[in-house]
């Protein structure tokens, strides 16, 4: 699904296409610094596999895809879905592949902004995320949106060292 332009105090979020994969998008989803706490570090990223990603979500109706733009930059992205439409819930992931702009409130604000629209556009009742126990910075974040933690899945994951870690499960009642 294509969702509406949302504009923000810092930042935008906009509709993206599959045009805006570019080799500095590839870069992120491959960089080791970057990636360390999403799953698609076990995947191999092409140009082409992120754009039949992104074309896949705009032609879904229970999922929706922003590119993150912060003073004109693409700095990355925020998706929320697939809907459970018998629940009316549905899980939130982003990712700030620019590190110029990590530590700027980018996140928190991204959260807020996606989390209104989609509740209101997919008539949702509940928002869920997860992230790696040693990703402070995305856990603030959902926590500064009024998330709570509602739960810890012990030696879920191992971090880019083999290391065991949990996952922390995040949500919000609307």
């Amino acid at each position: 699904m294509i969702g509406p332009p949302i504009v923000g105090v810092k930042l935008s979020l906009l509709p993206i296409n599959e045009n805006i994969v570019t080799e500095e998008y590839i870069s992120w989803l491959s960089n080791p610094t970057i990636n360390k706490y999403l799953e698609v570090r076990h995947l191999v990223s092409t140009i082409d596999t992120q754009r039949r990603f992104i074309q896949m979500i705009n032609e879904s109706e229970d999922t929706i895809i922003y590119g993150i733009f912060c003073e004109d930059v693409f700095i990355g992205t925020i998706k929320v879905g697939p809907v459970d439409k018998n629940y009316h819930t549905a899980e939130i992931g982003l990712l700030i592949g620019n590190s110029h702009f990590w530590g700027r409130g980018i996140a928190t604000e991204s959260i807020k902004l996606v989390s209104a629209t989609a509740v209101r556009i997919f008539e949702l009742r509940k928002l869920t995320a997860g992230a790696y126990e040693s990703n402070i910075g995305s856990i603030k974040a959902f926590l500064s949106n009024g998330f709570l933690i509602e739960g810890k899945l012990a030696s879920q994951v191992l971090d880019v060292n083999q290391v065991p870690m949990a996952v922390i499960l995040l949500g919000k009642v609307y």
